[in-house]
């Protein structure tokens, strides 16, 4: 199949890329189950591959509560801190395991359980303006590599491109996990 410049530029202009919810947009005040997957409805919509998918469930919130992928629930509301954390495991299960999830995010979440000082919304404000330079530089890379294509199977050696840096991007996370977050001895 071929694909000319112009297509593609349309397709990622299509795709809405968004950089998650804004911190501004995370309500200072505790928020039910309910508001919360609201939340992510609103904000992460495009984010979807398709329309009947999920974006977060109640089952969803209560297994990585269970599982301590975030601090404990007090009465059935929802901190700004819990809210980021359930958008952050929302960004890494697009690649990455639960329990390589739990790895990554079990120190973070026990230093807060114990009352030590986290900035947890320092810590995504940050990974939001990264994300962004990371978005332009995506649609240069992208639109740079396919101008160096010959038109014949064009779209097929996009993909194999695409899904070849995914996987090395995915095989680096892990490996930096196997590393610095090393799997209990239990």
């Amino acid at each position: 199949m071929n694909l000319n410049k112009e297509e593609l530029e349309e397709i990622i202009k299509s795709m809405d890329y968004k950089k998650g919810i804004d911190v501004k947009d995370i309500p200072s005040l505790d928020l039910y189950m309910d508001q919360v997957i609201t939340l992510f409805e609103n904000h992460l919509n495009s984010t979807r591959r398709n329309d009947e998918d999920k974006i977060l469930t109640k089952t969803m919130i209560n297994n990585y509560a269970k599982d301590k992928l975030m601090m404990p629930i007090k009465n059935k509301k929802y901190t700004r801190e819990h809210i980021i954390i359930l958008i952050i495991i929302y960004n890494l299960k697009q690649s990455l395991s639960i329990a390589d999830i739990k790895r990554l995010l079990e120190p973070v979440v026990a230093k807060i359980n114990n009352g030590d000082k986290v900035d947890i919304i320092e810590l995504y404000t940050k990974y939001l303006n990264n994300y962004s330079k990371e978005l332009d530089m995506f649609n240069n890379n992208i639109v740079k590599i396919f101008e160096g294509l010959e038109a014949e199977n064009s779209v097929e050696f996009l993909i194999l491109y695409l899904i070849n840096n995914a996987n090395m991007y995915k095989r680096l996370g892990e490996k930096l996990i196997d590393l610095y977050y090393p799997k209990d001895s239990k």
